[in-house]
């Protein structure tokens, strides 16, 4: 019988491949398979996603934190003056990092992994912040009312559904977008627009990004007959702070509106993946875009700061821009074909918002 140890490396291995897309189509369906079947491993899979997350975080800032140290320490040399910081730098280095895929690292988070998860800081963690986590069902949310985050899921009670959130339509071909808590561990929604009249469609999982929380959904309805042109543009340069910014979402059965600013060019602890926004959201509006005054898409919400009242975090939309892109170079043809005109910038907000409603759509995830 494989040993706790034996069981981790395991489990942090295979979570390492998935997030990497280096799985088989017949491991992809049996990994997804026991993630809905067992509440537990799923847990540890979304345990190791995290401590994945904040790693590469850390990467990230500690490549950073290098440049800039080397560009002033280059910047001193010409004024002829050296830097004993940089100098004592590379004398005290303490981590050097590579990429995940390499012998040596994959051992190291290996190693840093199990010990996290044996002494119960990733555990922890994962219960103090719930960012990455979205995605426990309704009844479970309820209990965790204290928790720092909440999810952002709907509170409607359907015995068919577990939870429900917002997407939409980033294509005319019916490519929606949300995040990634909403879809992990299934492959098939439906989405429903109740605007003018009751809209359902099927749609399945096209691809996705844990990282970033980032996922693509699309139509496959034989019923749907694909949208009209899409009015809002799809940002690629970041927001400026004090923007006003505004959101619609599925918090009820009906689309609900909300407005607010920018207040912070960073999201929970100085992520630069999110913005922090001033809009109070409720459940169910994970998923739901966050647009500029003139109607372009900044951001996709995802979750909200109970300790901060008022405040919520968003991707990014240059993040989603680079993972449309990204998807599209690995396809042998164009996966999703972005809106690339914003139809409703000259408008009032009142009719921005009604050339959006029928784009943007509830999606629920059944059991």
């Amino acid at each position: 019988m494989m040993d706790k140890r034996a069981e981790d490396l395991k489990l942090f291995e295979t979570v390492e491949r998935y997030l990497q897309h280096r799985m088989t189509d017949e491991e992809y369906r049996e990994f997804q398979q026991k993630m809905n079947q067992d509440d537990i491993f799923r847990q540890e899979v979304d345990e190791a996603i995290l401590f994945l997350q904040l790693l590469n975080k850390s990467v990230e800032r500690n490549r950073n934190k290098r440049r800039i140290e080397k560009y002033h320490a280059e910047m001193e040399r010409e004024a002829g003056i050296i830097s004993l910081k940089y100098l004592k730098g590379k004398r005290n280095v303490l981590i050097q990092f590579v990429k995940i895929s390499a012998v040596a690292a994959v051992v190291a988070l290996i190693t840093t992994f199990i010990f996290l998860y044996a002494t119960g800081f990733i555990t922890k963690y994962y219960h103090l912040t719930q960012y990455n986590e979205l995605k426990k069902d309704i009844a479970t949310i309820s209990k965790k009312q204290n928790s720092l985050w909440k999810a952002l899921f709907s509170s409607d009670k359907k015995s068919d559904y577990i939870y429900s959130g917002t997407c939409f339509a980033v294509s005319t071909d019916g490519c929606l977008a949300t995040s990634y808590h909403l879809v992990n561990g299934f492959d098939s929604f439906e989405i429903i627009n109740e605007t003018d009249s009751m809209i359902s469609y099927r749609a399945r999982l096209l691809f996705a990004d844990p990282l970033t929380d980032l996922a693509i959904i699309k139509i496959v309805d034989p019923q749907f007959k694909g949208f009209h042109d899409i009015p809002y543009g799809i940002s690629q340069e970041m927001a400026a702070l004090g923007e006003q910014v505004f959101t619609l979402g599925y918090s009820k059965k009906d689309i609900v509106y909300g407005e607010g600013s920018l207040r912070s060019v960073t999201g929970f602890n100085s992520d630069t993946l999110a913005y922090e926004i001033s809009i109070p959201v409720n459940p169910g509006t994970s998923g739901a875009p966050l647009l500029d005054s003139k109607g372009n898409l900044i951001g996709i919400i995802t979750a909200r700061d109970d300790n901060n009242d008022g405040s919520a975090y968003a991707v990014k939309s240059m993040f989603f821009r680079n993972l449309i892109e990204q998807k599209n170079n690995e396809s042998d043809s164009v996966l999703v074909s972005l809106s690339a005109k914003n139809k409703i910038r000259d408008l009032k907000r009142i009719n921005q918002v009604c050339k959006l409603k029928p784009f943007i759509f509830r999606l629920e995830v059944k059991r």
